[in-house]
């Protein structure tokens, strides 16, 4: 949903709603020749107990749900100026057999501000921030800086500078891996 409200500012409000179902259980049969040789001598046999030749599975079964909802407002009643400015918030949920409790949520928040400001009718500089809080993380911030410089109608020069930092989405977060023989025994969580 958008709402104009004027000939240059834009009110926009967008909801998103993300499923993920993994169901990836492959077997692959692990023998001495191949897969112990990639372990110092002794580890393999500590960490697979039992026959060398067992088959092994890596099991990665998951269910994420994730809930966005972006509100960003333009600015556009300065002179050669464009303000951006906006939030997001986000509810994610995983159930997985490889996490505590089998079920993990998680709500984050984000604000964000970016202006554009064409100094002349060819040099744009670019300035922006983005914050990005979760209950669980401490807080991340990301600035950019940029510029466009225009040589004619068809050539430009960009630069940029900007440091990225982002948490980790609640599936990444939770992310492990569990080693089963055959049988169904637990060997060990990665």
């Amino acid at each position: 949903w958008q709402h104009i409200k004027s000939n240059s500012d834009v009110l926009r409000v967008e909801f998103n709603h993300r499923y993920t179902h993994l169901d990836e259980s492959p077997t692959f049969p692990f023998g001495t020749s191949n897969v112990s040789t990639l372990f110092p001598p002794g580890v393999f046999n500590f960490l697979f107990p039992g026959q060398p030749d067992q088959v092994v599975n890596f099991v990665y079964r998951a269910t994420e749900h994730r809930y966005d909802t972006n509100v960003s407002y333009l600015y556009n009643q300065i002179e050669n100026v464009r303000l951006h400015v906006g939030a997001d918030l986000r509810y994610e949920t995983l159930e997985a057999s490889y996490i505590r409790n089998n079920r993990q949520s998680r709500f984050s928040k984000s604000l964000f501000t970016s202006v554009d400001w064409d100094i002349t009718s060819a040099l744009l500089l670019n300035a922006g921030l983005s914050a990005q809080f979760t209950n669980d993380n401490t807080p991340t911030f990301s600035p950019r800086l940029g510029f466009n410089y225009s040589l004619n109608n068809s050539q430009a020069i960009r630069g940029n500078v900007s440091y990225s930092e982002k948490s980790p989405g609640i599936t990444v977060q939770n992310s492990s891996t569990v080693v089963t023989l055959r049988d169904g025994t637990p060997v060990s969580t990665l």
